[in-house]
């Protein structure tokens, strides 16, 4: 069964006859987001969020509705474990992320299973 996930500035809802909210409430605790901007869906049904005004992206394993910090610390900055305003995301097969970051001019790339993170795109420099 395809699921659907729609997404506003503070919550994640999943489609169904009723609509179900999984994740939701503006703030930056790992049950809550402050303007979710694109989302992946793993084969584990798993949720990625880009966390734009958290700095960060969230994995919510399927069932949970608490996250956990797979990039970014929550911090705006250009270093190269943080995040100026993250916006979007895609991944490989493997699910190894690839995340635009907005004022850094620079895509990341997050290895699924490292923590070795890399630019592969951009200057990573501040500009506003």
């Amino acid at each position: 069964m395809t699921k659907l996930y729609l997404i506003d500035t503070v919550t994640m809802l999943r489609w169904n006859s009723t609509g179900v909210t999984i994740i939701g409430g503006l703030g930056s605790a790992q049950n809550q987001l402050n303007t979710p901007l694109s989302t992946i869906v793993d084969y584990a049904n798993n949720l990625y969020v880009v966390d734009y005004g958290n700095n960060r992206v969230q994995r919510f394993t399927f069932g949970h509705t608490t996250g956990q910090t797979l990039a970014g610390n929550g911090s705006l900055g250009c270093s190269q474990y943080q995040f100026y305003l993250p916006s979007q995301m895609v991944s490989d097969s493997n699910y190894n992320l690839f995340i635009a970051d907005t004022y850094c001019h620079r895509v990341q790339f997050w290895p699924s299973k490292s923590s070795n993170v890399t630019t592969v795109a951009g200057n990573g420099m501040i500009s506003i």
